[in-house]
């Protein structure tokens, strides 16, 4: 058996060799570096694992504070171009905007407590120029905020005696800018998901309107043609508020806007997971059913017209909150398919009003 002893070995990378041969053992600057290098290969992991939390321009900001002080600097300035929210209009290519904003100032000496500033200046004078109001000669050093070829702006350090920017400010930076650009394409998806949401909702009840439920019918369907082992059995229920006219003539368009908001709620209550309801537009309502158990549609007209007396009866409005329903269950999936079945609700929807005007008499 040969042993063969073991030591940490430091080598200069200029090649001058200063440090060949030294073990860490009984040196402690060697121990220190060592120490210091590590330090900074779990902060850089740490940066970049906070910088995961949120998508937002506010969280950047404050992880990039946090972390500030491992930069090896006692003060920096984070500035941002003034066009970013522009972004989508140009996604290929941008350069620093002619005019910059001052977001923070922040300090080693003073973590989570940066100077809120968004100060607007000439980005020819690299900070607003009262930060230069100094006689003694200064060093900046600019680290550039950047997303392959998307710039956000840039980092000003400002060291004095003693200090250099670490080894992890490259890392520091490379993190920022990815959580920026993060941020601003989920601020555009949101904006991009609320106006699909818009386009696809009734604004007096929050209900789907007709797009809306032309899309959520479609997605049903793919559903049901990938079903293979149990076919989803799908109806379409077509539902009119009885008496909307007599109560916007008698009570007013706001009772009238209180009992279609009172019909919407309770078929939002009706349904269950995965099912659809939607309006129309005036008095005109459609639910989509999985009727999978013999006895949903049953249930459902029951649960809707228990459920409308007691919401009418709750209130004390002076009218009754009615509504006739129809049903078709839909075979195939077509454009011809669905118009015939919805067709069809509606024949169904209006033999019940019809009786139910009767009764009323």
């Amino acid at each position: 058996m040969v042993k063969v002893s073991d030591e940490i070995v430091f080598k200069e990378s200029c090649g001058c060799h200063g440090r060949e041969n030294t073990p860490v053992v009984g040196n402690k600057d060697s121990l220190m570096m060592a120490i210091d290098k590590d330090f900074l290969l779990r902060e850089a992991g740490r940066i970049t694992g906070d910088y995961q939390n949120r998508n937002d321009v506010a969280n950047a900001l404050s992880v990039a504070d946090f972390y500030f002080q491992s930069l090896g600097c006692a003060k920096g300035y984070l500035c941002f171009c003034t066009d970013n929210e522009d972004l989508i209009s140009s996604p290929e290519e941008r350069i620093f905007s002619d005019e910059m904003i001052l977001m923070q100032i922040m300090r080693a000496d003073a973590r989570m407590h940066p100077e809120i500033v968004e100060q607007k200046f000439s980005r020819s004078d690299v900070l607003p120029p009262e930060y230069f109001d100094t006689d003694e000669p200064q060093a900046y050093i600019i680290f550039p905020i950047h997303y392959k070829n998307l710039e956000y702006g840039y980092l000003v350090l400002n060291p004095v005696d003693g200090e250099w920017p670490s080894s992890i400010a490259s890392t520091y930076t490379n993190a920022l800018s990815s959580a920026l650009e993060n941020s601003y394409y989920q601020k555009q998806y949101l904006e991009f998901a609320e106006i699909k949401r818009m386009s696809e909702t009734d604004p007096l009840t929050g209900l789907y309107n007709r797009r809306g439920f032309e899309n959520g019918l479609s997605i049903l369907l793919s559903v049901r043609e990938k079903n293979t082992v149990d076919e989803m059995h799908i109806s379409i229920a077509s539902i009119d508020m009885d008496n909307l006219k007599m109560i916007n003539d008698v009570y007013g368009h706001s009772e009238g806007d209180f009992a279609l908001r009172t019909l919407a709620n309770t078929l939002l209550a009706c349904i269950d997971e995965g099912e659809i309801c939607a309006r129309f537009g005036g008095d005109e309502f459609s639910v989509i059913l999985i009727t999978g158990k013999p006895d949903r549609i049953r249930t459902f007209t029951e649960q809707m017209d228990a459920m409308l007396a007691k919401a009418a009866k709750d209130s004390g409005k002076p009218y009754p909150i009615h509504a006739s329903v129809g049903f078709s269950e839909l075979k195939g999936r077509n454009t011809h398919d669905i118009i015939a079945c919805m067709q069809t609700a509606d024949e169904a929807m209006y033999i019940h009003k019809r009786s139910y005007k009767a009764e009323e008499h």
